[in-house]
């Protein structure tokens, strides 16, 4: 979790190692992580007045993967039966091209596999610059049926919204801006997500417009599923309407 905490821009990295500790051991206890909370999560202005103060701010505290807490015994993942594929794209024939992606992609890769990783080597798959959304789409699926313990997606690249139905997808190689019928819709990508068996389920997006994931279509104000599978966690660069930044001479991705 330290090379995802130390891609955090201005926050602090032990704090943020922590944060992501406390995230995995929810996750193990299969509750619903939703990281964009809809307008239902928000108080109405009625509600605020009834509402006691809140309490003064304390950072969280860390979570030892070791210590188990009174009421849970957490688990730590099986490696044979995790699977992750890493994917993303650094060079557009149509878009700007992104040259820290495929280092950014074997360095996460490298980080989460054994020894000191959850995942086997032989159980991960890194693809940089896939030409076509099958090639993804068969990695994916494979991995979704084949996990039992976790499933881990990350995608790194550019991210581009529909113009008609308002959903995201992911740009690949020979994509257009104009043309969402040369990108990866998302959507399937979350189709197998929902059809795995895994336990644990943490889809990473590191692209722009990522928010969208967790938000609805043009003609829908509600969430798309995928935050609520239990035991799922989603996590997006950036909310619906935001860019990602890729400074130049950066060995971070998007």
């Amino acid at each position: 979790m330290q090379v995802l905490a130390c891609r955090a821009r201005g926050l602090d990295e032990s704090a943020e190692c922590d944060r992501f500790d406390r995230l995995w051991s929810l996750a193990d206890e299969e509750l619903v992580l939703d990281p964009l909370a809809g307008d239902s999560d928000r108080l109405s202005p009625g509600q605020e007045s009834a509402q006691q103060p809140s309490p003064p701010y304390r950072a969280p505290q860390p979570v030892s993967l070791t210590q188990a807490p009174s009421h849970h015994q957490p688990v730590l993942p099986d490696p044979r039966r995790c699977r992750s594929v890493f994917f993303g794209v650094g060079t557009y024939s149509h878009l700007e091209s992104l040259p820290s992606v495929p280092a950014g992609l074997r360095d996460l890769a490298a980080a989460l596999t054994c020894p000191t990783g959850p995942f086997a080597a032989e159980h991960s798959q890194v693809l940089i610059d896939p030409p076509s959304a099958t090639e993804v789409l068969d990695l994916v699926q494979e991995a979704s049926a084949e996990a039992e313990d976790t499933l881990l997606l990350y995608f790194s690249g550019h991210g581009l919204i529909d113009s008609y139905s308002g959903e995201l997808s992911l740009a690949l190689p020979g994509s257009r801006a104009e043309a969402g019928y040369t990108s990866l819709q998302y959507n399937w990508i979350r189709r197998a997500v929902l059809q795995s068996r895994a336990q644990r389920k943490v889809v990473i997006l590191d692209c722009c417009y990522s928010g969208q994931a967790a938000a609805g279509t043009m003609g829908s104000a509600e969430p798309l599923p995928l935050a609520g599978i239990e035991g799922t966690v989603l996590l997006t660069a950036v909310s619906s309407q935001r860019m990602a930044l890729a400074p130049a001479g950066e060995d971070g991705v998007p």
